[in-house]
């Protein structure tokens, strides 16, 4: 008898187990509308959470992006800034090359020489970006007038010698042109 009432109490363990299993059911739904609210404010959360990490992603994406616009800038504005520098100080070498091809000389290899370092240089910067004032017109942006001339034959502020070749380099003077002009 003592096995059987083991086995009774057994079974109602068992069955205790199976109706606290009913009322657990019912505490589930209970808890699973409250956790049905929950979840709705969780998920809003979660989602206003999401918008504010994506916001920040696409500002710093947005600020990336400007800087490393602006330090490409800065980097071509830096390049630009040393070959105008370059400029300045070579232009005084190419004055030196032109006036001693100006000087009236036989056609030996030593002329020729200069001749070859010359148009080799300036080949090299024009293709750095150098290139000449233009002559046609006088222009105090581009040309200082050191002497003028009365010419009736040409009009006014004509260019009538280029004493000294001015240049530019991207849109930019680097050295103004010393030239004679017409004036009526």
């Amino acid at each position: 008898m003592r096995k059987k009432q083991e086995k009774n109490e057994e079974e109602n363990v068992y069955v205790d187990i199976d109706e606290t299993a009913k009322v657990t059911e019912y505490a589930d739904e209970d808890i699973t509308f409250i956790d049905d609210e929950e979840e709705i404010i969780i998920d809003e959360t979660k989602n206003k959470q999401e918008e504010l990490y994506e916001e920040k992603y696409l500002k710093l994406r947005a600020e990336f992006d400007n800087f490393r616009k602006r330090s490409a800038k800065e980097q071509l504005n830096a390049t630009d800034c040393g070959k105008m520098e370059v400029f300045t100080k070579l232009i005084s070498t190419i004055d030196t090359l032109e006036a001693a091809l100006k000087q009236e000389k036989e056609e030996d290899e030593f002329t020729k020489g200069i001749q070859m370092t010359y148009t080799g240089l300036m080949s090299k910067l024009s293709e750095l970006g150098l290139e000449e004032v233009d002559y046609e017109l006088f222009d105090p942006n581009y040309h200082m007038a050191v002497v003028t001339d009365n010419n009736e034959e040409l009009e006014d502020d004509a260019i009538v010698e280029v004493m000294q070749k001015g240049y530019m380099f991207d849109g930019k003077l680097v050295r103004q042109a010393m030239v004679k002009v017409n004036k009526k």
